[in-house]
């Protein structure tokens, strides 16, 4: 009888705790073990992490170019790779060849 109740107290033990770590809390981010600030906080949206990929890139000391005339439009050179993203695209481009994404960039 012990042993049934141990079980039964593990297995709700092991299916709570998903639940009770996500309660409200701000993702955090870490890039080679230190973590970034942002200006505006990563949000949890519908299951998916979605965070401000400029504090990324300046993490990993990749240049971020914004067109004053394509606002919604970056670039981003990543060693010897260019990167272009687009508010709400659901692609990236790497040296011009397209790769989709999970989901497209968001604006909040």
């Amino acid at each position: 009888m012990k042993r049934v109740l141990f079980l039964a107290l593990l297995v709700l033990t092991i299916f709570l705790i998903p639940f009770t770590a996500q309660a409200d809390e701000t993702p955090r981010v870490f890039v080679d073990g230190q973590e970034l600030t942002f200006d505006v906080a990563p949000a949890n949206i519908d299951g998916r992490i979605m965070v401000p990929l400029r504090s990324i890139f300046e993490a990993l000391n990749c240049p971020v170019i914004w067109n004053a005339y394509q606002p919604d439009i970056a670039t981003a050179r990543i060693g010897q790779q260019t990167l272009v993203l687009g508010i709400g695209w659901d692609s990236v481009y790497v040296d011009n060849m397209e790769h989709p994404l999970l989901e497209g960039i968001a604006r909040e």
